[in-house]
């Protein structure tokens, strides 16, 4: 037969040519999601395209479910432990004409660390422009942070004040937050005023008293697991026993579950040790 025959369908190839599963739109946009650090290359594209890619995919099921975005958002942060990635899906949701009651949960939710409040809003400024709109924040956003504010202590506040396009004294101004009591009232001021306590870290510690074994020896104890693993080229070099200080930690089973460390954290710190063997 020539002309009487079934049409079949094309199979769905990979990047590498093998057959895939053809996904619908809410498998695609997980996949690209939690594979996704914004900005970023990926093996066969470039990260202005994946990332380009990831949006179309975000307003796509933004059409069909925008709550799916939302939920997808929560998932990226606190089980995949991504960062930028959810950020992106809020501002992609703000800035969409959806409307999920009491949507703000989704903002004070992913937002987990103080840096990301002020992350959120820069964002959201850079889409002002490709918006062009004339309101700077979005009431979802807004509302979002607001509530975010309540979750943080002053060394956690103190920790990420840092110089930026947005400070966390503009986003206090911005977003106008209620305090849960006094003492967050005491703490909002002291945000306004710039007084919050310089924080104890490593950064400042090694600042203030100088990079040497000693100085490693003592903060050691307060590091947390990423910042150890992203020094360990210091620890080398300043002659601290890492055997003692660093190893335990670093190869204790529970520790790297909690971590939330991605596997290239863990080959990054090997390679920059193994580079000091040619050094």
């Amino acid at each position: 037969m020539k002309f009487n025959k079934k049409e079949v369908e094309p199979p769905i190839l990979n990047k590498e040519g093998s057959k895939a599963y053809k996904m619908d739109c809410k498998e695609e946009l997980i996949s690209r999601v939690v594979t996704s650090l914004v900005g970023e290359s990926k093996f066969y594209t470039s990260g202005k395209d994946a990332d380009e890619e990831m949006l179309n995919s975000i307003r796509v099921v933004l059409s069909q479910d925008p709550e799916f975005v939302l939920k997808l958002a929560v998932y990226a942060r606190h089980v995949m432990n991504l960062r930028s990635v959810p950020l992106v899906l809020l501002v992609e949701y703000a800035n969409a004409t959806y409307g999920i009651t009491d949507s703000r949960k989704y903002v004070t939710s992913v937002i987990s660390r103080v840096d990301e409040i002020t992350e959120l809003l820069a964002l959201q400024f850079r889409y002002n422009d490709v918006y062009g709109r004339n309101n700077k924040l979005p009431m979802f956003i807004k509302n979002g942070v607001a509530s975010a504010f309540n979750k943080f202590d002053e060394y956690q506040f103190a920790k990420y004040n840092r110089d930026g396009t947005v400070r966390l004294k503009d986003a206090l101004y911005l977003c106008h937050p209620s305090p849960k009591d006094q003492h967050q009232q005491d703490l909002f001021d002291k945000i306004s005023n710039e007084t919050l306590s310089t924080p104890k870290t490593w950064e400042t510690y090694i600042s203030a008293n100088g990079s040497n074994k000693v100085t490693w020896e003592a903060i050691i104890p307060s590091m947390g697991y990423m910042a150890m693993m992203r020094n360990l080229r210091n620890f080398i070099e300043n002659n601290v026993d890492v055997n003692k200080y660093v190893l335990p930690i670093l190869t204790d089973r529970e520790r790297v579950i909690k971590s939330k460390q991605l596997p290239f954290r863990f080959l990054s710190a090997y390679k920059a040790v193994e580079q000091l063997k040619y050094d």
